[in-house]
């Protein structure tokens, strides 16, 4: 009695688990809210090649920086190793001159901006740091730094 019920109960649950196994993940793409291209501060952005992106971007849209020595973190997705992003800190209050301005090279889809000894006369003041590609200017990226100062109210 006991091998008949394995005879029949296991080829059963296997044809169920080889059913269910079919229709996994049969869920629809999920739709980007916005509109493609459209960036804005605490944007979600996912990086798998569906959603259509500017060649480089930074991390965060702004930071605070707290001492006069700052690292920013971007990604530069669908090019080569070695590639050079050009990049330049440029004051807010000032959009015409450029503090410091360099080249790094892409190295598994990110690249790494280092400023030292950036200076903030105010709390108010804020540097725009842009890169683009060497290749392409068109798409440029965009990050603002500010200091990190006391709040007002404390």
């Amino acid at each position: 009695m006991k091998d008949r019920l394995f005879s029949r109960v296991i080829p059963i649950a296997t044809l169920g688990l080889l059913v269910l196994f079919k229709f996994q993940n049969c869920a629809p793409a999920a739709k980007f809210a916005g509109a493609p291209g459209a960036s804005s501060p605490g944007t979600v952005k996912i990086v798998d090649g569906t959603y259509q992106q500017s060649p480089v971007e930074f991390l965060a849209p702004s930071q605070t920086v707290s001492t006069a020595s700052t690292v920013i973190k971007g990604v530069c997705l669908g090019v080569a190793d070695g590639t050079l992003v050009n990049w330049a800190a440029i004051p807010a209050q000032n959009p015409n001159q450029v503090i410091n301005s360099g080249q790094v090279q892409c190295e598994s889809g990110a690249f790494t901006v280092t400023l030292n000894d950036l200076a903030f006369s105010s709390c108010a003041d804020q540097v725009e740091i842009r890169a683009a590609m060497i290749n392409d200017s068109t798409d440029t990226a965009v990050t603002f730094l500010a200091p990190d100062c006391p709040s007002a109210t404390q």
